[in-house]
């Protein structure tokens, strides 16, 4: 009964890592294709948005570019989990000020924020806080973790960004917020590809399981860790 439980568990892992490479090839063929037609979708929507003075043409063209830049933020985390897996993920470190840099992504979310009347606080050291990031590939971590957050808080919720210096001089990125949360069993999974929390989001949308993973994977390539609670 033992060897029968042990060969069924380690089919079922292998067939699970089997469906999720599947998974994976079949997104990376098709995002290639979806990445072209999306900038040419969302570069001339930017510019109507930009021309829009009517509050009801306004409010469409906002709606049609969230969306349309959220379908381009997944292809381009499927794009940059498949080139880590693949060690071809190269990253560009320079020397910043992670106060101001978490603070200015802090800002791109108002406009969500005010929509549904979240409280989005974000704090930081009074004095720089100088780390070496790739700011492209760090700006997905800081996202993924704030949309995650605005995706599970309630209307008229709270959203925290707080910064600080470790004891040991490590610099400590914490999104805390009043949502729900998930159990503790749960919490165990977030960072798993394709995992989906039993909760539906406050915001309506589900997830894809890729966002939270491509973040531990980025985390990581920079020397640090993350962990939920």
């Amino acid at each position: 009964g033992i060897l029968a439980f042990l060969w069924w568990r380690y089919y079922w892992n292998k067939r699970q890592a089997e469906i999720n490479e599947e998974k994976i090839k079949f997104f990376v063929d098709i995002s290639h294709e979806l990445r072209s037609p999306l900038t040419l979708i969302k570069s001339p929507l930017d510019k109507l948005l930009q021309q829009a003075h009517d509050s009801t043409e306004t409010r469409a063209l906002r709606n049609m570019k969230r969306n349309t830049d959220r379908m381009l933020t997944l292809v381009n985390q499927i794009l940059s989990i498949r080139k880590i897996e693949k060690g071809q993920m190269k990253l560009h470190f320079a020397e910043t000020d992670l106060g101001e840099f978490v603070e200015d992504i802090c800002h791109d979310f108002d406009y969500q924020t005010e929509a549904r009347k979240i409280s989005l606080t974000c704090s930081k050291p009074d004095n720089p806080l100088m780390v070496w990031i790739d700011r492209e590939h760090f700006d997905k971590v800081v996202t993924n973790l704030i949309t995650n957050a605005i995706k599970y808080v309630p209307d008229e919720g709270e959203i925290h960004v707080a910064l600080r210096t470790t004891d040991d001089n490590k610099a400590e990125l914490m999104v805390s917020d009043n949502g729900a949360g998930i159990d503790e069993e749960m919490l165990k999974k977030v960072f798993d590809r394709f995992y989906q929390t039993s909760a539906r989001p406050a915001a309506g949308q589900m997830g894809y399981g890729i966002g939270l993973n491509l973040t531990q994977k980025l985390t990581a390539l920079h020397g640090g860790t993350i962990a939920a609670r």
